[in-house]
């Protein structure tokens, strides 16, 4: 074969070549646009996150599905045998350290959010630190912490009964108390409450439920609690004999309580009356007093 012929075989393959590209060029720019027009409904759907603790939470969004009310204790049954997993040759006391630096220490957030994938609405979770900074007030600026990774809990029986309690005793859980009984039934679960034991509570509206019904259940000791928009009028008397100050006042054997008021100064007044009812050793004796007056 002549080198002419070479060359003109040559040519009609990269002619041929160039046309197979310029024919899936449009299938390309297909798949791009679909794989874009995802990652941009993703960045739309994002943006109906609340992204502060001073936005208010989403207007009565379907709670998403709860737990079933019959659970297996799965305590009572015995733990597969963990003797040649590396985790359990080390002590507990260093295998608690792991489960809190995955699971504990934070802030804890939990908040319904609306969402275009499912019908119900669903539960974001965000982690901030510190945690246990209670007279941290809501308008300074808060930083966000590594999440917690719950997966861990799926790894082994043994692992579950060891590090549940740490994720539920030693994180700090925010709540809108509107959502409180969503959250609690679709995420935490109910069964959980006697293990939390601090919480930040924003007080957004009276809810459409009993929500001291669910503190009650837990034993807590830490509590920061927000009223957003609602009226104190009447002075610090009516705001301790109101319907959710004698909720307040019914949770006893707490050891720190801060109270915060959204476009109020005298937070720190109505506290410290709080405070005398509620901690120290003569709470109980104010308190009864309180209930007598």
């Amino acid at each position: 074969m002549s080198r002419a012929s070479t060359m003109i075989i040559k040519g009609v393959g990269t002619v041929v070549e160039c046309l197979v590209v310029v024919l899936c060029c449009p299938c390309l720019v297909v798949l791009l646009c679909v794989g874009g027009g995802d990652r941009c409904r993703t960045n739309r759907r994002r943006k109906h996150y609340p992204r502060t603790d001073r936005d208010p939470p989403p207007a009565h969004p379907p709670n998403p599905p709860p737990f079933p009310t019959q659970r297996i204790d799965i305590h009572r049954f015995p733990a597969a045998d963990q003797s040649q997993s590396p985790l359990f040759k080390l002590p507990l006391e260093l295998r608690e350290l792991i489960y809190e630096k995955v699971l504990a220490g934070r802030l804890v957030r939990l908040q319904l959010v609306t969402s275009k994938l499912h019908e119900h609405s669903v539960v974001k979770r965000t982690c901030y630190t510190p945690t246990d900074d209670l007279e941290e007030t809501p308008d300074r600026r808060i930083f966000l912490a590594e999440p917690i990774f719950p997966a861990l809990l799926r790894s082994c029986r043994a692992v579950y009964n060891e590090a549940i309690p740490i994720l539920h005793q030693r994180n700090t859980f925010q709540f809108w108390a509107s959502q409180l009984n969503g959250v609690v039934g679709s995420v935490l679960g109910k069964y959980c409450l006697p293990n939390i034991r601090s919480v930040n509570l924003q007080y957004d509206y009276t809810p459409p439920f009993d929500m001291f019904a669910l503190l009650h259940q837990m034993r807590i000791d830490h509590l920061a609690f927000r009223l957003q928009g609602l009226p104190l009028e009447g002075g610090d008397c009516a705001a301790l004999d109101s319907a959710w100050g004698r909720g307040l006042l019914g949770l006893r054997k707490l050891r720190r309580f801060e109270l915060w008021i959204d476009h109020r100064g005298d937070e720190k007044e109505l506290g410290k009356k709080f405070r005398q009812l509620m901690i120290g050793p003569l709470a109980e004796e104010n308190y009864r007093a309180f209930l007598e007056s």
